[in-house]
């Protein structure tokens, strides 16, 4: 009688380790069929909407530099006007006004302008804060002199991306155009923004491994890149993979098959300026970015592997295994708990 309680005990001791292991199984089967169906798009949502953030933060102090010396600018405009135009003014005089002007506004975002031109109406270089006397040089090829030549703008001009003939560097100018006072062309303030200033704004926005931040103008042409890549220099926005789509929407977040240098499928996340005709984006290639989803994926599946492969063997094993396994676990845990609860406590003594 009693051997026949103790069977009746070890089989309803079967059945609720079976399952137990069916229902947690179960669970896990379906817990991974959502995760592959639903993890990746999530994934990518996710990521797509941290890169925008990103590119927004990246806009807005760039775009917070670029005001300053716009100001400035246009401060040392309203001077050489108050003074009676360019031509009233000695070389010696506005090298000493542009002097004043820089010391007066002082970096801002990580990025100052570290200069200050005035070009005259034929395109030279006609006085700078940089040195006194200044050195001739020829920029009528520039593209803010072609076009403020041109255009009777009162606006704020960006330049693409180029090589200060003076530095080397690369930098991008803030231009301003300057008139008579009966409305004719008169020449062009410029304020050279060296692009390496922007570097220390990939640490501070905490990007990932295989991330790079990127600034275009409006139209397509190129600002600044992080990492920087001379190619960059060259690209227009027929390189940029959705640049249209980027443009006509103005923030947001895409994934594109590859992106600006390399042809990694990437995502990228962008945002237009609110006061000056650029965007920022923030790219990140798809391998880096997926690649902690894809390592949850992984985990999960070899635990619902696992649970399916000890379900099949509880099942197949029987009654006395499924004792003698759990009895085991059960002395181990205790074992287990027993030292570390004397070696939290100080209960182990020296013989």
């Amino acid at each position: 009688m009693e051997g026949r309680i103790d069977r009746d005990r070890l089989c309803r001791l079967q059945y609720l380790l079976t399952g137990s292991m069916l229902v947690s199984t179960i669970f896990l089967v379906a817990a991974l069929v959502v995760l592959l169906a639903i993890g990746r798009n999530s994934a990518r949502a996710e990521i797509g909407g941290n890169l925008r953030v990103l590119a927004m933060t990246l806009s807005e102090q760039v775009e917070s530099s670029f005001r300053a010396a716009w100001l400035m600018l246009h401060n040392v405009r309203q001077e050489i006007d108050r003074r009676g135009g360019r031509a009233a003014l000695s070389d010696q005089e506005l090298h000493r006004l542009f002097k004043r002007q820089l010391t007066a506004y002082p970096e801002t975002g990580g990025l100052s302008a570290d200069a200050i031109s005035i070009v005259d109406r034929s395109g030279r270089v006609y006085a700078s804060s940089v040195e006194y006397p200044t050195a001739p040089l020829l920029v009528a090829d520039r593209d803010y002199f072609r076009t403020l030549s041109r255009d009777d703008t009162d606006s704020i001009y960006l330049s693409e991306l180029s090589r200060s003939r003076a530095t080397g560097e690369w930098v991008v100018f803030i231009a301003l155009r300057l008139v008579t006072a009966d409305g004719a062309f008169d020449g062009v303030l410029t304020a050279p923004l060296r692009a390496s200033r922007l570097d220390a704004l990939h640490g501070r926005l905490g990007l990932e491994e295989g991330a790079a931040i990127t600034l275009m103008r409006a139209d397509g042409r190129p600002l600044y890149r992080y990492p920087f890549d001379e190619r960059f220099a060259r690209m227009t926005a027929f390189d940029m993979p959705a640049f249209d789509r980027m443009a006509e929407r103005r923030s947001g977040y895409l994934r594109v098959p590859g992106a600006l240098v390399d042809d990694r499928p990437s995502f990228i996340g962008f945002h237009a300026g609110s006061q000056f005709p650029l965007i920022a984006t923030v790219t990140r290639d798809e391998r880096h970015a997926l690649a902690a989803s894809r390592r949850n994926i992984l985990v999960y599946s070899l635990v619902t592997i696992t649970a399916l492969v000890l379900l099949f063997v509880l099942i197949g094993l029987g009654v006395n295994w499924m004792v003698t396994v759990t009895v085991f676990i059960v002395a181990a845990g205790t074992d287990f708990l027993d030292g570390w609860i004397a070696r939290r406590y100080s209960l182990v003594t020296t013989l």
